[in-house]
C-alpha cells in the first residue's frame, strides 16, 4: 500500500512538472528570441572570447535561450548561409549523418534532400554552417578548405 502511494505521489508530481515546464516554454518562446550584435555573441554563449566567424556579410544575428537547453546564435549571412554558434554538438532532424574530410580537417555533415549542413567544433563552440544544395556548398567547402590550411586550435 505505502508503495502504491508514493508512486502515485511521486507520478502526480511528475506531471505537475512536466505542465510547468511546457506552459514554461510556451508563454516565455519570444522572450527567448532576441536580434542582438556580433559583440553580444560572447556573452550569450557565456565563453571567454568572441567565435570565429567566416568574414561574409552578416544580415541579422539571433541569439536563443530558452534557460533549459544551452543557449544558441544563428547568424544570417547575406549570401544565403546560416551558422549556428552554441557550447554544444546539435543534432539536425531528418538529415542523414556522415563524416567528410575537407582539407585536413574531419567535419560531422547532415544532409538532406534540400538541406546541407557542416558542424565541427573550435575552442569549446560547436559551428554549424548550414545551406540549401547547390552553390552555397561550394563557398562553405572553399571556406573550411581555407580554414584547414590556417593556424588554428582544435
Amino acid at each position: 500500500m505505502k508503495k502504491i502511494i508514493l508512486s502515485s505521489v511521486a507520478t502526480v508530481l511528475l506531471l505537475i512538472a512536466m505542465v510547468g515546464f511546457i506552459l514554461h516554454r510556451t508563454v516565455n518562446e519570444d522572450v527567448s528570441r532576441i536580434w542582438i550584435s556580433v559583440t553580444e555573441i560572447p556573452g550569450i554563449l557565456k565563453i571567454g572570447k568572441s567565435p570565429n566567424i567566416p568574414e561574409w556579410e552578416v544580415q541579422k544575428i539571433m541569439a536563443y535561450d530558452d534557460h533549459f537547453t544551452a543557449p544558441t546564435c544563428t547568424v544570417y549571412f547575406a549570401n544565403g548561409i546560416e551558422l549556428l554558434l552554441s557550447t554544444g554538438s546539435v543534432g539536425f532532424e531528418g538529415m542523414d549523418e556522415n563524416q567528410m574530410l575537407i582539407g585536413n580537417d574531419k567535419y560531422t555533415v547532415f544532409g538532406s534532400k534540400r538541406d546541407k549542413v557542416y558542424q565541427y567544433p573550435e575552442e569549446g563552440v560547436w559551428y554549424s554552417l548550414k545551406t540549401t544544395r547547390g552553390a552555397e556548398e561550394e563557398i562553405i567547402e572553399a571556406y573550411l578548405k581555407a580554414r584547414s590550411v590556417k593556424p588554428h586550435s582544435k
